[in-house]
């Protein structure tokens, strides 16, 4: 049975203030969870340490460079993620630090199935499968996400993550 308490938890997003403002909430809540994210901006790592939360972790760093650093790949229960690449790419830059029989949720907007059936030979290959989509409408307005479970299955090839800017370029598709 899934523990919160005893999960260890990464979050990968793009540079934007306000998603951590939100998610910074959702901790403040739950900080019992314990929580890593990968940060590409160190000014935002140092604002979230400015929150003083406890079991917080702010990595300033490339995911491509997290996933492939050994204190980190593999390691983690869930990853989530937010609007940062399509889904291939994203992918390859979340599943790495998954462990096995760990998830990575990817959160998008409401029409997704064509992004999904291109990204399934990623999700593969990376050793993922998904399990299912789930559309979500955020309270008290019309906007619709989708969440995308994928279960990591097997390990991640070790050439994966590849260099940075090389997942955008030529997604594994």
């Amino acid at each position: 049975m899934w523990d919160p308490i005893e999960q260890k938890i990464i979050d990968i997003i793009d540079s934007k203030k306000d998603e951590i403002i939100a998610f910074g909430d959702d901790i403040w809540h739950h900080a019992e969870l314990g929580y890593k994210e990968v940060r590409t901006a160190g000014k935002y790592c140092e604002w979230m340490k400015k929150l003083g939360l406890e079991n917080v972790d702010c990595v300033h760093m490339r995911a491509e460079d997290g996933g492939a650093d050994k204190n980190l790949r593999e390691s983690f229960d869930l990853c989530i993620s937010r609007a940062v690449a399509n889904l291939a790419v994203l992918s390859e830059y979340c599943l790495p630090f998954v462990r096995v029989g760990g998830t990575f949720i990817s959160m998008k907007g409401p029409d997704v199935e064509e992004e999904v059936n291109e990204a399934k030979k990623a999700i593969k290959v990376l050793g993922g499968e998904i399990k299912a989509i789930k559309k979500m409408e955020i309270p008290e307005t019309d906007i619709v996400h989708s969440l995308i479970f994928i279960e990591k299955v097997k390990p991640t090839p070790s050439k994966y993550p590849r260099k940075a800017g090389k997942a955008k370029k030529e997604p594994i598709m």
